[in-house]
């Protein structure tokens, strides 16, 4: 850990107040005692990890996919793409499923998943994902404003490392399936200051939140609690 200190955001710079922070670590857990509508900012000495991308359209030409009801599927070039492809399966009914065999590193043992996705309306499909048999995250309805588009991630998955994954998409609304990448985001060797839990010392959930913040909880390997302000989530604050 590099720094808990006090202080908080004006526009994206980060000011500091004086004052001492309370807190105790103990292996994974970081213990913070604050006071009502104070905020603090924890920073570690390593970065957040970055994602692995698998393109859909490179693991279809390597052979990687299988996909059921005798469904079609083709790679499309289009600009705004990432890597400036994308992969159809066109008129897919409810319980086709779309499944790729992945190969993970042998350091990937646990990740959040989030797919990319080419998005309009009408006529797309809503799909389930399923990693290595288990369904992950919220089903991915790509109806909505054409563009591309990635969904949100899903709850930390343990995975096969050095080994192959396999990742299902199960239609649950009949439509196009329209897929662009599968994001990774690795969370196994998360920074010391988030793989555990921050502690507060008091319940203040009566108390409203101050302007300008709303809370989100983001769950880890265990529930942490971080406030969003001007969009990013950059305070670690009071649980009010």
């Amino acid at each position: 850990m590099k720094s808990v200190e006090y202080g908080q955001y004006e526009g994206t710079e980060w000011a500091s107040d004086a004052g001492e922070v309370s807190y105790q670590k103990s292996g994974s857990d970081l213990v913070v005692k604050m006071p009502v509508f104070s905020c603090v900012r924890v920073e570690t000495n390593s970065e957040l990890p970055k994602p692995t991308y698998y393109e859909t359209e490179d693991l279809v030409e390597a052979g990687n996919v299988t996909v059921s009801n005798g469904l079609q599927i083709n790679n499309h070039s289009e600009n705004g793409a990432h890597g400036g492809r994308w992969t159809e399966i066109k008129n897919a009914p409810v319980g086709a499923k779309v499944t790729f065999e992945i190969m993970v590193p042998e350091n990937l043992s646990a990740a959040q998943i989030a797919t990319g996705y080419k998005s309009n309306t009408p006529g797309r499909a809503t799909v389930q994902l399923s990693v290595n048999g288990k369904n992950h995250g919220t089903p991915l309805d790509m109806t909505g404003e054409y563009g591309y588009r990635i969904s949100e991630a899903g709850p930390i998955v343990e995975l096969k490392p050095g080994q192959k994954n396999t990742l299902t998409y199960t239609v649950t609304k009949a439509g196009h399936v329209c897929l662009d990448y599968i994001n990774f985001i690795k969370r196994d060797s998360m920074p010391d200051a988030l793989e555990g839990k921050i502690l507060i010392d008091e319940d203040f959930r009566m108390r409203k939140i101050p302007f300008g913040f709303s809370k989100r909880s983001i769950c880890l390997r265990r529930r942490i609690t971080y406030y969003r302000r001007h969009g990013k989530l950059h305070n670690i604050c009071k649980k009010l």
